[in-house]
């Protein structure tokens, strides 16, 4: 139903939090990713025991949200909320995002989905994978290298797309999984070459940089 729908259900019942503390902890964590972000109500509708709710959301993508490379640019979305309610209370929701134009301002989708028909998928293609276990307190800090490591391998030559997908443990931990495609297996070993060459440059040690994080 789209990421912010996910969010929204989380707002009830965030690491097992229900009601006004689970929202609480929700928009805490979303307001600690994305600081600048604002919500403004278009339409409000009340009638008999329900509630009708058009907003915005807006925010400039200057750093990584979840497992989206920063974009440079403004964000926007909108949804239409519809709420049910007895005794002052909400108990029921159903709630409308714009996904795709989400992922499209977020240069996940192209604007022109017919694009994506054209997508061809060659014999000697090769995906790489990778998966990370992240301790809660240490998620800010593997997503901001997360997001320097994608925009640099985007620039490669063989790069064809990639993806990251992630969940979160009983724990708070971050389990994420990294998925690039590349033409063939040259451009792939040619690939990690660059990116050992770009770590020496930076001085920057992948495996004591996990180290540090779980320990």
């Amino acid at each position: 139903m789209g990421y912010f729908r996910i969010l929204y259900r989380g707002l009830c019942r965030a690491q097992g939090e229900k009601g006004p503390a689970g929202l609480k902890e929700a928009l805490v964590e979303l307001i600690k990713a994305v600081p600048d972000i604002q919500w403004k109500i278009e339409d409000l509708i009340g009638e008999e025991d329900k509630v009708v709710v058009r907003w915005k959301m807006a925010w400039y993508s200057y750093r990584q949200f979840k497992s989206f490379a920063a974009t440079g640019k403004s964000i926007t979305n909108t949804a239409i909320g519809i709420f049910e309610l007895k005794d002052g209370k909400i108990i029921n929701t159903q709630l409308q995002t714009d996904r795709l134009g989400f992922l499209q301002e977020l240069d996940v989708l192209p604007v022109d989905l017919t694009l994506l028909q054209t997508r061809k998928t060659a014999k000697d293609q090769v995906r790489f994978i990778d998966k990370f276990f992240v301790p809660s307190s240490a998620k800010n800090e593997f997503y901001e290298r997360t997001s320097i490591n994608r925009n640099f391998i985007k620039n490669l030559p063989g790069f064809i797309e990639d993806a990251a997908y992630e969940y979160t443990d009983k724990d708070g931990n971050l389990i994420c999984i990294t998925v690039a495609v590349w033409e063939n297996l040259q451009a792939l070993n040619n690939a990690k070459e660059a990116v050992q060459a770009e770590y020496k440059k930076q001085e920057f040690n992948p495996a004591e940089f996990l180290k540090d994080q779980i320990s």
